[in-house]
């Protein structure tokens, strides 16, 4: 069984967009204009409890709109800016309910898995400590909690993803669907979903400063939205590797 291309995929992640920069650009700027828009109000108005809910929505449909942007760049046959930027209202409705739904099932079993692993903490190191001495032990322990139970959630999350861009593409993908597409690739699903998205933001972390200037966080800003989109792209380019092995199987 042959396994999609790990490097092939990173790699192309960066070329496909450069080999038509205009277009990426052009198309990209408006969505994450919006998400900018939409943060910066956001942020302005966050001592209020509804609208906080409301621009949590707002904020989540212009992501969907981002992805979806950028699934077609990838995917759509000379694609133009003009059919990116207006994308069918079903499918951006299809798009933000898969969302909800993985994104809710990879949450689900990140915090059912963190709430094992604290009980489990709690028996194991309760003793005659005191509650204090307790409190602070369980909050050493509770960071790396969370990455045992960020790595299964994630797997989930990235055996799942394939619905993103073939309901991009105006498809009625299932979840199952997905899970079996992606069976034969769990190791190289795993790096190319997560890892490599992890490793751009490690990048981020690296050149981010306390006390930094306006421009410095405009610029990552606009690199978090960029490192966002080349995670998306890895997602289509993991979809079209997937077409490619099954159709040359027939």
């Amino acid at each position: 069984m042959e396994k999609i291309p790990i490097v092939r995929i990173i790699i192309n992640t960066f070329v496909v967009p450069w080999n038509n920069l205009q277009l990426f650009s052009y198309a990209l700027s408006v969505p994450i204009l919006l998400l900018v828009c939409v943060l910066g109000v956001w942020y302005s108005t966050s001592t209020n409890t509804v609208l906080n809910l409301v621009f949590y929505c707002l904020y989540f449909i212009a992501f969907a709109y981002l992805a979806i942007i950028c699934h077609q760049l990838i995917l759509k046959e000379n694609a133009s800016l003009q059919d990116v930027l207006l994308p069918n209202i079903s499918v951006l409705l299809r798009f933000i309910v898969l969302m909800v739904a993985v994104y809710l099932l990879a949450i689900l079993i990140k915090y059912t898995l963190i709430t094992i692993y604290i009980n489990v903490l709690y028996h194991t190191i309760s003793g005659d400590l005191t509650n204090e001495a307790l409190n602070q032990k369980m909050s050493q322990k509770f960071e790396f909690g969370q990455y045992i139970a960020y790595i299964p959630s994630m797997y989930i999350f990235a055996r799942l993803c394939l619905v993103f861009p073939a309901t991009a593409l105006g498809y009625k993908p299932s979840l199952k669907w997905s899970w079996k597409a992606t069976k034969n690739n769990h190791f190289h699903i795993f790096v190319i979903v997560v890892l490599f998205p992890w490793l751009l933001r490690l990048f981020l972390n690296a050149i981010y400063r306390e006390n930094s200037t306006l421009v410095e966080q405009v610029s990552i800003a606009l690199l978090t939205y960029i490192s966002t989109a080349l995670g998306v792209f890895a997602i289509s380019l993991t979809y079209k590797e997937l077409y490619r092995i099954e159709q040359e199987k027939l």
